[in-house]
């Protein structure tokens, strides 16, 4: 357990610095940024062997007058291997876009990042939000659900595999989404 306490140290700097960042783009903005959404608190969650258990947002957004106060969680995965042969087959996007259709028929909010990160190369990273106003919990359960769901669809992709996002991988989205122009929620 001793090695997670530096890296919660460092979670919790990057929270404070992701707040810090975003009450800094808002006052030197050259252009106005919208104040539709602020994030109320977040963290990012690992299970005790490292891995990401999930990444959570407290929101508050305010549409028309309306204001709506929300937890957001993601659970993501890693795609590992993909075979050649999957691939080069040509069917691979009509597969792709039956397995989107699916996930969206079944109300999942897919989630997939990807990009060249340095020391990892090109990373395809999947996985589904869960939204609540119950409660944390909650919307982590959802997120949970959604990313079984993924797994399911994905397991679908023959000799595929998938794994959960590791310490140094969620370190690297982490301070990824520190950029300048990263800030998604």
């Amino acid at each position: 357990m001793a090695s997670v306490a530096p890296v919660l140290n460092r979670v919790q700097t990057w929270v404070q610095a992701v707040a810090q960042t975003v009450t800094d783009r808002r006052a030197h903005s050259s252009r106005p940024v919208p104040d539709d959404l602020t994030i109320l608190g977040t963290d990012v969650v690992y299970t005790a062997d490292g891995a990401l258990d999930y990444i959570w947002y407290l929101l508050e957004e305010r549409i028309n007058g309306c204001t709506r106060r929300y937890y957001k969680a993601i659970c993501l995965n890693v795609l590992t291997y993909l075979p050649r042969e999957t691939r080069e087959q040509t069917n691979i996007f009509e597969k792709a876009r039956k397995a989107l259709k699916g996930l969206h028929s079944a109300g999942v909010d897919f989630v997939h990042l990807y990009g060249n990160l340095k020391g990892f190369g090109f990373v395809q990273i999947y996985g589904a939000q869960g939204i609540s106003e119950k409660g944390l919990e909650d919307a982590v359960s959802r997120a949970r659900q959604g990313l079984a769901a993924v797994r399911a669809v994905l397991a679908n992709f023959e000799q595929s595999r998938m794994s959960p996002v590791g310490l140094a991988l969620g370190e690297t989205l982490r301070e990824a989404f520190l950029a300048p122009l990263a800030i998604v929620v």
